[in-house]
């Protein structure tokens, strides 16, 4: 064992050397190219403010893989500095001189939870502010753009920066009302519900916990929670931890928005014995789609509990001793904490 230790220290030791330092080892850096970019001059222009607290080229850092197994940090950068760049593509909507767009939050991931939505997400918070610094308008931001197995990942984050500058110039120029202004720092916020539902023969709990971007301002989006399940009738019991999971969220109003979720479930069942002779032993487990439609009452910026009513229906593949078919009536109880 000794052995084989000093030879992998050796053989990294000699990696290391023929590769120039340490950092070449565990990092890598891409150069990210915004479609018309090359077209844009740098500007000492101050109507661009980038307040994420990052180097000002940087977009993101993801993990990577060096030599199929060794684990490193990927840097994704620009040519410019972010706030250079961005004036480049806004500067026709600034025209107020008295005013600055400050970006303070610009987060990309590759989202692979959704069902149906998987793929690069850019999240992000900006605002426009006068010269006393007073919020004239802010915006949240979660623009989603389709993954191709084609393209590399700085020509996708290129993309989606791109498809962000362009709504937000969109945005500047908007003659919409002005959106009520968020309270909270944008971060991520916790989110937790349980839902309810009662069944012709007992009931279900189904609870989910998530940790998200804010998406007050938001008309519709999608989500994954996956859930713990939990099942009692009768007849038997069952439980099941997370599963295949897409929640579509449209918003009605201020106050009011509709979920639709579909969940597809692989658990375990027990039975209650005094109910069967015997079972074959695949009904051991729990097999289903649960389809929900809802309606809360969750005002934008809300801090503390909501709650919701709507329709559960179950599909049961398994076990074959139950109903295929379950409706029931869903009531939603949540928190939201900013």
């Amino acid at each position: 064992m000794k052995r084989l230790l000093s030879t992998f220290f050796l053989i990294f030791s000699i990696t290391v050397a023929e590769n120039g330092p340490l950092g070449s080892f565990i990092a890598d850096t891409s150069i990210i190219t915004i479609p018309g970019d090359s077209l844009l001059t740098p500007s000492s222009s101050i109507s661009i403010d980038d307040k994420r607290g990052t180097p000002e080229n940087l977009i993101c850092i993801l993990q990577d893989k060096k030599w199929i197994f060794v684990p490193i940090d990927h840097y994704y950068v620009l040519k410019q500095p972010l706030a250079d760049i961005v004036y480049g593509f806004l500067r026709e909507a600034l025209l107020d001189a008295d005013t600055k767009l400050i970006i303070e939050n610009l987060s990309y991931s590759n989202d692979t939870n959704p069902l149906f939505v998987k793929g690069p997400k850019l999240n992000g918070y900006t605002k426009l502010v006068d010269s006393d610094g007073q919020i004239i308008k802010d915006w949240q931001w979660e623009i989603r753009t389709k993954k191709s197995g084609k393209k590399k990942t700085k020509e996708m984050i290129g993309n989606i920066l791109f498809e962000w500058v362009k709504t937000q110039k969109s945005a500047l120029t908007s003659i919409e009302p002005n959106p009520t202004i968020s309270p909270f720092t944008y971060r991520h916020q916790l989110l937790s519900w349980i839902d309810v539902i009662y069944l012709p023969d007992g009931f279900i709990l189904d609870g989910r916990l998530s940790l998200d971007y804010p998406t007050d301002q938001m008309k519709k989006y999608s989500r994954n929670t996956p859930s713990i399940y939990y099942r009692k009738s009768s007849l038997h019991e069952s439980i099941a931890i997370g599963g295949k999971d897409q929640q579509w969220y449209f918003r009605l109003n201020s106050k009011w928005l509709t979920r639709i979720n579909v969940t597809g479930r692989v658990g375990f069942n027990s039975f209650n014995t005094a109910k069967f002779d015997y079972l074959d032993w695949w009904n051991i487990f729990m097999v289903n789609v649960g389809l929900t439609g809802s309606i809360e009452y969750r005002p934008c910026y809300l801090k503390g509990l909501f709650a919701g009513v709507g329709i559960h229906q179950n599909i049961n593949l398994l076990p074959e001793v139950i109903p295929y078919f379950e409706t029931g009536l869903l009531f939603t109880f949540g928190v939201v904490l900013p």
